[in-house]
């Protein structure tokens, strides 16, 4: 409202508002998302465990694995059922055991979760199974936060896409409370406008999209070009003798900018380090 007052433009006037936010990040780097569940094709429960096999330090023994000792979705609570999809066309092995994915949803709403993902292999190529089990989860949790990898992010290789429908859940409730309450009183102040939500890719996307992990990644380091990028880059501009580095002042994570030869913008979280996948 201060700023359609300083503009001289009456709130109805207003086509659309673009809001970035750091609720998301912050939310996983004070892990304080939501508790997860997941259900997922029998013998692949651990992908989320075993990820890649890459460590950032091979040889030490005392180096702490983030998605290993603090989990997304612990161990006990990512159940698989029985179904198989086959590569290269999608067809169907072996159907969905639609029992065990409702007995699996009966367990989840026993345990009170906040949410529940269904990610399936190679769902990429054929996503019935995602769907179907979807529908499931909803008919037993229709209060609870549901996605599938398929939905979330439509693409080939597991772990990438599991972790990041796993971070999807876990911000996802909190999140998605969090622009109801800013469409509310956006509402209530008289701006019926669009509302945008900024991603980590510098887009935006509808504040009704399920793909709420994307905001995760979002951070001061974006509007950094703006804010502590754009500024210096311009007086790195006028060095002729060494690179320059310019940082955005930190909260939970830092944003720093170096310009010169070649600019690239980095956050870093002040939280230990947490590794996970964001496309």
């Amino acid at each position: 409202m201060k700023v359609c007052a300083l503009a001289g433009v009456e709130p109805g006037e207003v086509n659309a508002v673009y809001h970035g936010t750091t609720v998301a990040t912050n939310m996983v780097i004070e892990r304080r998302g939501a508790r997860v569940g997941m259900i997922t094709t029998l013998g692949f429960r651990d992908i989320l465990h075993m990820a890649r096999h890459k460590r950032p330090h091979n040889f030490s023994l005392q180096f702490d694995v983030p998605w290993q000792s603090k989990p997304l979705v612990r161990r006990r609570d990512r159940l698989a059922v029985t179904e198989r999809i086959m590569p290269p066309t999608g067809e169907i092995a072996v159907p969905l055991a639609e029992d065990e994915v409702r007995q699996a949803a009966e367990l989840f709403a026993k345990r009170g979760m906040d949410a529940v993902i269904v990610a399936f292999l190679f769902s990429f190529l054929n996503n019935v199974h995602e769907v179907r089990a979807k529908e499931i989860v909803q008919e037993v949790l229709p209060d609870a936060f549901v996605c599938c990898s398929s939905e979330v992010v439509n693409t080939i290789r597991e772990y990438e896409r599991f972790s990041s429908t796993a971070m999807n859940a876990y911000i996802g409730p909190h999140t998605s409370a969090y622009i109801r309450n800013l469409e509310a009183r956006l509402r209530n102040a008289g701006i019926p406008a669009l509302i945008r939500i900024m991603q980590s890719t510098e887009a935006s996307r509808r504040s009704r999209s399920r793909a709420t992990f994307r905001s995760a990644c979002f951070s001061p380091a974006r509007p950094a070009a703006l804010s502590a990028g754009v500024g210096p880059a311009t007086t790195a501009a006028n060095l002729t003798s060494s690179p320059s580095i310019s940082e955005a002042p930190p909260r939970t994570s830092a944003s720093s900018r170096t310009a010169g030869s070649e600019s690239r913008t980095r956050e870093t979280p002040r939280w230990p380090r947490f590794l996970f996948s964001c496309r």
